[in-house]
């Protein structure tokens, strides 16, 4: 008798016990729980203390990049967060030192895109188009050691192209010609040094085929004279155009490149 019991409470005790299972996945089919997980393609914001050399490519990093005035500054940007943690720069992204130089542009997925401005005053402003985080079109570039050093002209796939300026304050230099889509100088170039332009011709080659010379008229006959000189070889169309290069790569940050 007691055995008959016992058996029947535990049927009970059973049967009741997969009435709640069913019950309760009944209930998750028809008011399913709400999961939660982390969307990692979300953009945040982060604003506060920022070093601006810390973002240069690996290249240019040390006394070489950017001027050291530019380092515990403030700034913000948009980002990603990767999944193993890292930060993917994507979105606006602004900086500004106590003494009020400013960058400013644009990132996509890590690497610069658009015009990027660092503007150190209000006459010396760096302007950079980047494509897919290669310097692209035209430029001007400032030495960000010697901000009274600039380069204007034109770049394609890592080459100076077209026209292009040279310009120093001290001393006053000021280079001027063209480079072919090989980046190689080409026809005529000048160069003025304290006031005193001199002329030199490459063929399209990028070879020169003319010593520098500038031209002096005599006072007395009014004669055209060329006087021939050997002008410093910093300032050669060669120099000044490996110069321009090197500031411009001191500007790509994150995974910015100067060339594929």
């Amino acid at each position: 008798m007691h055995n008959t019991l016992n058996i029947k409470v535990m049927m009970n005790i059973f049967y009741n016990e997969i009435a709640k299972v069913a019950i309760l996945a009944i209930v998750g089919v028809l008011f399913p729980f709400p999961t939660f997980s982390q969307d990692n393609s979300v953009k945040k914001v982060y604003s506060g203390e920022l070093n601006l050399r810390d973002l240069q490519n690996e290249r240019n990093v040390g006394d070489n990049g950017i001027e050291a005035t530019w380092g515990n500054c403030r700034g913000s940007y948009q980002y990603i967060s990767s999944a193993d943690g890292r930060r993917i720069f994507d979105g606006f992204f602004k900086f500004q030192t106590a003494s009020g130089s400013k960058v400013e542009g644009e990132f996509k997925q890590n690497k610069q895109v658009g015009i990027w401005e660092y503007q150190y005053s209000s006459n010396n402003t760096t302007k950079i188009n980047f494509v897919d985080g290669i310097p692209q079109g035209s430029f001007v570039v400032h030495n960000p050691r010697k901000v009274a050093l600039q380069c204007k002209g034109t770049i394609q796939n890592g080459k100076l192209h077209s026209y292009f300026i040279f310009e120093m304050k001290y001393p006053s230099v000021t280079v001027s010609g063209q480079y072919n889509r090989e980046g190689k100088p080409i026809d005529e170039w000048n160069i003025w040094i304290n006031g005193k332009k001199y002329t030199s011709e490459y063929d399209q080659n990028g070879n020169r085929n003319k010593r520098w010379y500038r031209i002096n008229y005599d006072e007395s006959t009014g004669d055209k004279n060329y006087i021939y000189a050997d002008i410093d070889s910093n300032y050669s169309p060669e120099a000044v155009g490996r110069m321009a290069l090197n500031f411009l790569s001191l500007y790509t940050l994150r995974d910015s490149k100067l060339k594929k």
